[in-house]
C-alpha cells in the first residue's frame, strides 16, 4: 500500500513577516511529512506480512487436524480390522510368513521366532520359522489318539524333510508309539497313553546324532508294573515311557515320566552314546532310569546325566522286590560303561536297591540320597571301577558286591568303604610327600583330633599314627614324642614314654642276632614267664660278662653217664649231673671231673 503524493503547499502574504522564513517553515513541515509517510508504509508492510503469516497458520492447523483426524479414522479401521478378524488373524499372519515373498515373512528373523510360535494357531507349518506342528496335520488337544498317531508321525516326517523341529504344546493322547527321528520341541507338551514306548528317540534303523530333543511330561494312564524279581537276575520291566534308541551326540531333555515299569530305557542294538540327558522327575515308575545293551554289538556307553528327581509313592510300599530308581544292566554284551551322573536326588525307601550296576567305570557324584538306608547293588563280572564319589547321604549308603564284582568304591565324607584293585608291586595308593622323606604322608588322628587344627593345635602334635618313608611312629593323642619309632631307614624299633623322645632301640646287631640299644630286658612281671621251652623253643647258648643271678634254684643238664656231652664240646666250667653216678659234675675242657678233682 502507498501513500498520495504530498501537494506542495500555497503561501500567499508577505515572504518575510516577524523575521520568519517560509521557506524553512516549509522545508520543515514538507520533511516531517515526508518521514510520516515512510512510517505509513513500513507498518503498512507489517500489516501484510502478519496477515499473511496468520494465512499460512491457519493452512497448517487445517493440514495437521486433517491428519489427525485421518490417524484416527486410521487406528480406529484396524481396531475394527482386529477384532472383525478375531482368530483368524493368526491364519493369515501364518499365511504370510509361508509366503517367502511378503514382507511379514522378510521382517521375521530367528530372535522373534519363538514369541512368533506363541501366536499361531499352528493350523499350518511354518517352514520359514523352521517349525512343523501336529496341529497342521490334523493333530491337536482334543483329537483322538489315532487321528494324534498319524498327526504327530506326519509333523516329524515334515519336519525332518524341511530340516526344521516339531513343536507341540498342550495335552495330546497317543494309541501307539511316537517316534522322533529330529529335533523336536515337547517341552510344553503332556503325551498321554498306554503304548511302549510312548516316546522313542531315535527309530532304531538310522543313528540319530546331534539334535536336540525337548520331552515334556510323558504319563502312562493305566500303571501296571511288570518286573521279574530279584536281585542281579536282570529286571525287565514290560512297559516303557521313553525308550532311547541307537542316538549320538544328541542333548536329551525330559521333564517328566510317570507311572510305566520302566521311566527311561536306553536300549539299543547299535549304540546310544555321548549324549547329554538333563532329566527333570522320572516319578512312580517301577525302574525309573534304565541302561542295558540289547544287541551283540550295541552298547549304551560314554553319557552324562545332569541332575533330576528319581522318587516312588510311598504307597507303593517298602523295599519292593525289583524296583530300582537307575539300573545299568548286562545285555548281550557287558553292561554300560564310563556314565557319568552329576547330581540328581535319589528318594524314599520304596526301592529294593536305589542303584543297580552291572557295568564299569561309571561314576555317581554329588548326587543326594534321601532314603533311610540307601542301597546300591553291584552285580556281575563287568561291575568293576564304578565310583559313588560324595553327596548327601553318601556315607548311609550299604553296598552289596556279587561275588564277581570287584575294585568297586564308595568314596563318601565319613565312610568305611574303599575297595581297589592293583596288578603288580606298586600297590592300590601310591602316595609321595615330596617336601622330605622324613614327613608324613598319612597322619591319623583320634576321635577327639582335630584334622583342620582349627583349635590352634595342628595335626602334627596331635596325631596318633604317622607314616612317612622312612618311620612308622605312633603315640597317644597327649604325647609329646612317639611311644613307638619303626625307623626303616636305620632297621630298628625304639620305644618310650612319650614324655621324653625314643633312647631304647631293638636292632638288627650281625647276620642273625637282634641287639638292644640302650635299653635292658626284663619281664613285665615277676617270677611268671620263661625264655624258651623245657622241651621245644629253647635257646642253645647263652654268653654273659658277668653272673647268673636268681631267687631260686640253677639248673643245669642232667642225664646218664652215656648222653652226656663231650667235655672238649661243653667246655672248661659245664657242668653236668650225672644221673647214673648221682652226682654233678663239671668238664675242664678235656675231662669231666666230680668235685674232688676226680676225673669220672
Amino acid at each position: 500500500m502507498r501513500l498520495a503524493p504530498i501537494p506542495t503547499p500555497v503561501i500567499t502574504g508577505p515572504r518575510n513577516s516577524g523575521g520568519i522564513s517560509f521557506r524553512a517553515v516549509l522545508g520543515t513541515v514538507t520533511a516531517e511529512l515526508l518521514e510520516a509517510r515512510n512510517d505509513a508504509e513500513t507498518a503498512a508492510t507489517a500489516a501484510a506480512t502478519a496477515r499473511t503469516g496468520a494465512e499460512t497458520a491457519e493452512t497448517n492447523a487445517e493440514t495437521a487436524q486433517g491428519l489427525a483426524e485421518d490417524a484416527r479414522d486410521a487406528a480406529e479401521a484396524a481396531q475394527a480390522a482386529a477384532e472383525a478378524v478375531g482368530s483368524t488373524n493368526d491364519s493369515i499372519i501364518a499365511g504370510r510368513i509361508n509366503d517367502s515373498a511378503s514382507a511379514t515373512s522378510a521382517a521375521l528373523t530367528a530372535s522373534t521366532a519363538e514369541q512368533a510360535v506363541g501366536r499361531m494357531s499352528r493350523s499350518k507349518h511354518a517352514p520359514a520359522l523352521g517349525l512343523y506342528f501336529p496341529e497342521a496335520e490334523g493333530g491337536g488337544n482334543a483329537a483322538s489318539a489315532a487321528t494324534n498317531d498319524a498327526a504327530f508321525a506326519a509333523a516329524m516326517a515334515a519336519a525332518v524333510a524341511g530340516g526344521g523341529r516339531l513343536y507341540a504344546e498342550g495335552a495330546y493322547s497317543l494309541s501307539s508309539t511316537f517316534v522322533i527321528t529330529g529335533p523336536a520341541d515337547l517341552s510344553l507338551a503332556t503325551l498321554t497313553g498306554n503304548a511302549s514306548p510312548l516316546v522313542k528317540v531315535g527309530d532304531g534303523a538310522t543313528v540319530l546324532s546331534r539334535a536336540t530333543v525337548y520331552i515334556g511330561d510323558v504319563v502312562r494312564l493305566a500303571k501296571a508294573w511288570g518286573l521279574s524279581p530279584g536281585p542281579g537276575a536282570g529286571v525287565i520291566g514290560t512297559d516303557v515311557g521313553v525308550r532311547i534308541d541307537d542316538t549320538r551326540t544328541c542333548t536329551i531333555h525330559i521333564k517328566h515320566v510317570q507311572n510305566f515299569s520302566v521311566g527311561v530305557d536306553i536300549a539299543d542294538d547299535a549304540g546310544s552314546l555321548y549324549n547329554r540327558y538333563f532329566i527333570g522327575h522320572l516319578d512312580n515308575n517301577a525302574i525309573n532310569l534304565r541302561a542295558a545293551t540289547t544287541g551283540a554289538g550295541g552298547a549304551a556307553n560314554e553319557s552324562q546325566f545332569h541332575g533330576g528327581r528319581y522318587s516312588h509313592n510311598s504307597g507303593e510300599g517298602t523295599n519292593v522286590a525289583g524296583t530300582r530308581h537307575i539300573a545299568f544292566l548286562a545285555g548281550a554284551s557287558s553292561g554300560p560303561n564310563n556314565m557319568q551322573l552329576f547330581g540328581g536326588s535319589i528318594e524314599g525307601n520304596v526301592a529294593e536297591y536305589h542303584v543297580e550296576c552291572a557295568g564299569g567305570y561309571n561314576q555317581f557324584i554329588g548326587m543326594r540320597w534321601e532314603a533311610t538306608t540307601p542301597k546300591v547293588l553291584f552285580t556281575s563280572a563287568s561291575a568293576q571301577r564304578n565310583c559313588i564319589r560324595g553327596g548327601y547321604g553318601a556315607e548311609s549308603i550299604v553296598v552289596t558286591q556279587t561275588s564277581s564284582a570287584s575294585k568297586n568304591t564308595l568314596d563318601a565324607p565319613g565312610s568305611k568303604y574303599r575297595t581297589a584293585s592293583a596288578a603288580g608291586t606298586d600297590g592300590v595308593f601310591v602316595v609321595q610327600n615330596t617336601s622330605s622323606s622324613d614327613q608324613p604322608a598319612w597322619t591319623i588322628l583320634d576321635v577327639t583330633g582335630d584334622p583342620f587344627g582349627s583349635g590352634g593345635t595342628a595335626p602334627s602334635a596331635t596325631y596318633c599314627v604317622t607314616l612317612t618313608a622312612q618311620h612308622l611312629r605312633g603315640k597317644r593323642t597327649a604325647d609329646a614324642n612317639p611311644r613307638v619309632d619303626l625307623d626303616f631307614n636305620n632297621g630298628k624299633i625304639g620305644f618310650g614314654s612319650g614324655p621324653s623322645a625314643i633312647t631304647q632301640f631293638i636292632r638288627q646287631e650281625g647276620a642273625a642276632l637282634l641287639g638292644f640299644q640302650g635299653t635292658g630286658i626284663c619281664a613285665s612281671t615277676d617270677a611268671t614267664y620263661d625264655i624258651g621251652q623245657a622241651a621245644a623253643n629253647r635257646f642253645r647258648h647263652a654268653y654273659l660278662s658277668g653272673d647268673i643271678k636268681g631267687g631260686g634254684v640253677v639248673k643245669s643238664g642232667a642225664g646218664a653217664t652215656g648222653s652226656r656231652p663231650g667235655a672238649g664240646a661243653a667246655g672248661a666250667g659245664a657242668m653236668w649231673f650225672d644221673t647214673t653216678l648221682g652226682k654233678p659234675i663239671w668238664s675242664t675242657g678235656s675231662a669231666w671231673v666230680d668235685a674232688s678233682g676226680a676225673s669220672v
